[in-house]
């Protein structure tokens, strides 16, 4: 996936804009996701956390960390 984001206010606002390389399974489709991630620093660790969407597909959360 190629993606979009930019930092406002202490969130990282991201948006995925292309599929790159795929190997999708018959009757499945791609969902180009977006969310607002916020961004948190704690014990020498940097986190994003929160939710994404696309419409006409579930929606999840997500929790990256970088040690």
């Amino acid at each position: 996936m190629a993606l979009q984001a930019t930092v406002n206010d202490g969130a990282l606002a991201v948006q995925e804009t292309l599929i790159k390389s795929q190997n999708i399974q018959p009757n499945s489709r791609w969902c180009l996701k977006k969310g607002d991630l916020k961004i948190t620093v704690s014990h020498h660790n940097t986190y994003l956390s929160g939710n994404w969407s696309d419409p006409g597909c579930n929606a999840g959360e997500v929790q990256i960390n970088k040690k």
